[in-house]
């Protein structure tokens, strides 16, 4: 039985660390995978407060995540963790998510960070479920304050999209109205990558262009933008068409604006009922997912000694044939997902793998998606034809 090592201190973690002398540490220890989780979070702040300039104790690189024993060393932690430690899994991801928006510093030390919440969403499910409850609280937030809104302007004839605070400067409206704003200044610019990635906004300083390009296709008055000195708000108004109004108008006739309203209201609800049946479907697909996954992890010490074998002899540097035979034989002997496959031959990144050999395995028959609707979905698993 392996001994249990207690880390003196984070420093000596990070000479540790840093000098590959790992071995005597026990990363099976649940007090020890404790201990290593809150020091993973006392170094997410180091590596912030040093790139905000601010003096720190501890001797550490700026790029020190970005070192190859770090993210090895992290990601077989995540992947052996106890399931007791669950609360304290769900504060590591959500300082790791907070990390990633606000960081500053290299783009290569934000890519490392986001394949280890990989790795922790691929092992503990509630995390996921902590991850879309953070997206349905952004677009909550962002949609249902305006749907009243939206509604009572749209009966005026126009359609009003008032947010807060207002643009930062220089940006000017004058410009915005012109449609030749070029913006140098983001709010956080983190938040804007990350909600583009969900297909919730578009890229950065697009968004005007389009909304011009869309309303004069339309025949529609061109889009007013208004803010106050202090940039407080910033209101969007989209005149409605003039031929769009009169239809309304004419089909309507005589039907009060209360009852319109209702009706409106009652579309709205509609959908939300939709959304919500949807997010239904969602979940029972995930409950399968997640029940698949349970059993090819069961599978995982069974792995046949001659297929053990062959995997064994791809060495180090592999051809790209041998890693897709290699791959066709895991996936003929169990459905396997990319994080898995991975894992089984030794490769840390998992999106290259996919790029790479899995999505063109797919596309050449000899490979074939488990759940074909969910294409590229982070739980999706492939079996050999």
């Amino acid at each position: 039985m392996q001994k249990t090592y207690c880390i003196k201190d984070l420093q000596s973690f990070i000479y540790a660390l840093q000098n590959d002398n790992l071995a005597h540490i026990n990363v099976t220890d649940i007090h020890t995978q404790s201990q290593l989780l809150d020091y993973f979070i006392q170094l997410l702040d180091l590596v912030t407060s040093m790139y905000k300039g601010e003096r720190v104790v501890s001797h550490l690189h700026p790029e020190f995540f970005v070192c190859f024993e770090t993210e090895t060393f992290f990601s077989q932690l995540f992947t052996s963790l106890d399931p007791s430690l669950s609360p304290k899994v769900n504060v590591v991801f959500q300082r790791s998510c907070n990390f990633i928006v606000n960081f500053i510093g290299s783009p290569e030390t934000i890519l490392v960070i986001q394949r280890l919440i990989e790795t922790l969403k691929t092992h503990f499910s509630h995390v996921n479920e902590t991850f879309e409850n953070a997206i349905d609280a952004i677009t909550t937030s962002f949609l249902e304050p305006t749907i009243g809104a939206f509604i009572d302007s749209h009966e005026k004839g126009i359609d009003e999209i008032l947010s807060f605070p207002g643009p930062l400067p220089p940006l000017k409206i004058e410009d915005l109205n012109k449609g030749a704003a070029r913006v140098r200044t983001y709010r956080n610019r983190r938040i804007g990558d990350f909600l583009k990635e969900l297909h919730l906004t578009e890229g950065r300083c697009t968004g005007v262009p389009k909304i011009r390009n869309a309303m004069e296709i339309n025949g529609s008055p061109p889009p007013i933008f208004q803010t106050d000195e202090n940039h407080s708000f910033f209101l969007a108004t989209l005149p409605i068409h003039p031929e769009a109004t009169k239809k309304i108008t004419n089909k309507q006739e005589g039907v009060p604006l209360e009852n319109k309203t209702h009706q409106l209201r009652d579309e709205t609800h509609q959908l939300k009922a939709e959304t919500h049946q949807l997010k239904a479907e969602t979940h029972q697909l995930k409950s399968e997912t997640h029940q698949l996954t349970d059993e090819i992890q069961q599978n995982q010490e069974k792995l046949p000694l001659e297929l053990k074998v062959k995997i064994d002899e791809l060495g180090k540097r592999p051809t790209i044939e041998q890693l897709k035979f290699a791959i066709c034989l895991l996936c003929a002997w169990n459905p396997l997902t990319a994080q898995q496959i991975a894992e089984f031959l030794n490769r840390k990144d998992k999106k290259h793998l996919v790029r790479q050999y899995l999505t063109p395995l797919v596309k050449d028959g000899l490979l074939k998606y488990v759940y074909p609707e969910r294409g590229s979905s982070p739980n999706q698993a492939y079996k050999a034809q």
